[in-house]
């Protein structure tokens, strides 16, 4: 079998069955190819084309494709006022799990190192303690 990057017009012009092409006229068969022609894109080419499949996962697989971006038309939403906001709302929510998580991250940190150095903020009070009480 082919690999979808060799499957050109002629690979499904093949895959007629032989009574189909046998009935189609020389015009039948020159229309026939023009359209495939058209309608199969020919890929473009990947600076980095990496596929990977899962032997414990039989269903997943992960593709990475990396290369120059060859459309030649911007895609745009049919409702380009719905685009905006979804595509601002989602942008700020992003910002602010980011901002959240580096914020936690940095305060983390800082109370490893005041614990490394031995640094109490508040004299016999621990976090730690905080955390068992609550519980």
């Amino acid at each position: 079998m082919a690999k979808p990057s060799e499957r050109d017009a002629n690979y499904f012009y093949q895959q007629l069955s032989p009574g189909v092409e046998a009935d189609l006229s020389r015009e039948q068969r020159q229309e026939f190819l023009r359209v495939l022609n058209r309608a199969v894109s020919v890929p473009s080419q990947k600076l980095l084309s990496l596929q990977l499949s899962f032997w414990f996962f039989r269903h997943f697989y992960l593709v990475v494709y990396l290369g120059i971006d060859s459309r030649s038309r911007e895609r745009t939403s049919t409702v380009p006022i719905v685009s905006g906001l979804l595509a601002k709302g989602t942008l700020i929510l992003s910002k602010g799990i980011f901002f959240i998580l580096a914020s936690l991250i940095v305060l983390w940190v800082a109370y490893e190192i005041k614990s490394m150095l031995g640094i109490d903020l508040f004299k016999n009070f621990h976090l730690i303690d905080l955390i068992r009480s609550l519980l």
